[in-house]
């Protein structure tokens, strides 16, 4: 099957979710025997991806006769034109009018509308992500699939198995932009409760965002031990995991959440929000997860220390969570359709 995916790539100057998984996807299909090539807007796009998918320019799609099509973000205005037996618009999110602004809001979704209409197929990257662009703005989807960690990621946690690693009791742990959206200061809020119970816990954040500096002040403010690491490469990101008794992340409007994921992967109690795409997966491991109301400190407080109190074991099929599984996926809705 010859597959065309639309949508961003890593370049220098760009890298993201949404990359990983059209660089990931391709990858996939083509170990699972089809034909993927990457089709990108940006400029200073590769010709080829490390793991040897040929990138092409976007507007070459008009001329590359294809069995499916899977678009993602701008890239997807292509859809219209690109000569796929089967188009399908991947939906990654859902837009936030607090955070994008009303103008850039309202321009999306009729964009994404008009987009629909002209796809075969519209998939979200969970049931929350489809729930809320149903009820929110009227935009529908005919499935939902998992996400997949990267292949990047799977291999730097194989490599960091060869290395045994204690895991400090106390040790809490972060991943991800330092933005309003994110929720940070919930977990900062839960860090002085605990400090106040007089236990022993410090979190490390890793990544960085335009609220770092606030963030970092606060801390500083309430004495709290907090490192925060700024941005680090896969590699490092993955000692991190390893090291960390607890992950905790608390933004309540997650469309999916791959940090979760990794972090189940690298052994990990996880303590997230009570919604958000991470609960349709997480609730499979209720003896690795507790969810907490983020705006209740003292609960999200309770539930570190549970998880905190002893280690996890090895995470049992780390394949459950592979590329693959996601591609195996979007061609079984893809079989379907719409009625």
């Amino acid at each position: 099957m010859k597959i065309a995916i639309l949508g961003p790539v890593f370049t220098g100057t760009y890298y993201g979710g949404v990359a990983t998984f059209d660089e990931n996807l391709a990858y996939a299909f083509c170990r699972l025997g089809h034909e993927a090539v990457l089709f990108t807007d940006q400029k200073d796009a590769p010709s080829v991806t490390p793991r040897g998918i040929l990138v092409r320019r976007a507007r070459e799609c008009r001329k590359w006769n294809c069995d499916l099509a899977i678009a993602s973000l701008f890239c997807a205005r292509y859809i219209p034109v690109i000569p796929a037996k089967k188009k399908i618009f991947f939906l990654h999110g859902f837009y936030n009018m607090a955070e994008h602004g009303m103008v850039k809001t309202f321009a999306a979704l009729l964009f994404e509308k008009f987009i629909g209409k002209k796809s075969d197929l519209v998939i979200a990257n969970s049931a929350f992500t489809r729930f809320i662009n149903q009820e929110a703005f009227h935009l529908s989807s005919d499935a939902d699939v998992r996400l997949g960690v990267s292949c990047e990621f799977l291999e730097s946690l194989r490599r960091a198995d060869q290395e045994a690693v204690e895991r400090d009791p106390g040790s809490l742990l972060y991943v991800g932009r330092l933005a309003e959206a994110k929720c940070v200061d919930q977990i900062l809020r839960a860090m002085i409760v605990l400090k106040k119970a007089g236990g022993s816990y410090h979190l490390t954040i890793v990544g960085d965002g335009p609220d770092s500096e606030r963030l970092e002040r606060f801390s500083r403010k309430h004495g709290l031990a907090v490192t925060f690491a700024g941005r680090k490469e896969q590699e490092e990101i993955v000692g991190y995991y390893r090291k960390s008794r607890v992950f905790i992340s608390m933004n309540p409007s997650e469309p999916f959440g791959i940090t979760f994921c990794e972090a189940l992967l690298s052994g990990c109690g996880i303590v997230c929000p009570k919604t958000g795409g991470q609960t349709e997966f997480l609730a499979e491991y209720p003896e690795r997860v507790r969810m907490a109301d983020g705006k209740n400190p003292e609960e999200t407080a309770a539930a570190i220390r549970a998880l905190s109190s002893r280690d996890q074991p090895p995470f049992p099929d780390r394949g459950a969570f592979s590329y693959e599984n996601t591609a195996r996926a979007i061609l079984c809705a893809a079989g379907g359709g719409r009625e």
